[in-house]
């Protein structure tokens, strides 16, 4: 089954000594997920692909305006039931497609074998470029995330602490015998925000006491680039 999600989407630094009082002003005004079991949040371990010459990640640091990416998703480190998703930006406008794979079909397109994704035919120029541009794993990017909704155009916050990666490891099969990193130079925490149409004003100002700083975040550039991979064009750290 395909889920679709389309809506604008703002990133932002905060410091994470504020995350705390943050997250219970948010529990106040918005609804939890029902996966917020626990203070923490719930794990997010994400498989991110590229090819032999980084095009996505290239993409992303020389700001190219509409680009995609690919990874495949797991939630608390489970790998009987993951997503595949493509990740598309046209400016702040978001677009996200995941289709849900089980642990063979993980299998298969991690060794290359794109094939799960022609059961769905939406999917289906998504293998073939994927095999001809000769996509392979790249990185693993880990997190907690605590996440609120409003039932009102799509509204979502979220707030991804402890952002790890796996170095030069990408081995996502064996995930759960590796130990992660932290990344290093934080200090920060990344919230989202992430809706339809228009936000609340309440919303927005109680985000605006805090001292957050908006910012082109990528979990996925910040973990290449903190496993010493080259970068070049624009930079995708803190930007202070």
């Amino acid at each position: 089954m395909i889920n679709q999600f389309k809506r604008v989407e703002y990133k932002y630094f905060v410091p994470s000594k504020y995350v705390s009082d943050l997250k219970y002003c948010l529990s106040k005004i918005m609804l939890e997920d029902k996966n917020n079991h626990l203070a923490e949040g719930y794990k997010i371990t994400s498989l991110y692909f590229d090819t032999p010459d980084d095009q996505d990640f290239n993409q992303k640091l020389n700001g190219v305006i509409y680009r995609e990416k690919y990874r495949i998703r797991i939630y608390d480190k489970t790998l009987s039931y993951g997503k595949f998703e493509i990740k598309r930006k046209r400016n702040q406008t978001i677009e996200k497609y995941s289709l849900d794979l089980d642990y063979d079909e993980i299998e298969k397109i991690i060794s290359g074998d794109f094939s799960p994704l022609n059961k769905d035919s939406e999917y289906a120029y998504v293998a073939h470029r994927m095999q001809y541009q000769k996509y392979a794993p790249k990185t693993v990017v880990e997190y907690y995330r605590n996440a609120y909704y409003l039932p009102l155009n799509n509204i979502r916050v979220t707030i991804d602490t402890n952002l790890s990666n796996y170095g030069f490891k990408d081995d996502f099969l064996e995930i759960n015998e590796l130990k992660p990193n932290k990344i290093k130079r934080l200090e920060h925490d990344i919230l989202e925000v992430k809706f339809n149409g228009s936000i609340p004003r309440y919303i927005m100002n109680v985000l605006s006491s805090f001292p957050i700083r908006q910012s082109a975040i990528s979990k996925y550039a910040l973990s290449r680039v903190d496993s010493n991979t080259e970068s070049k064009g624009d930079s995708p750290e803190i930007p202070f």
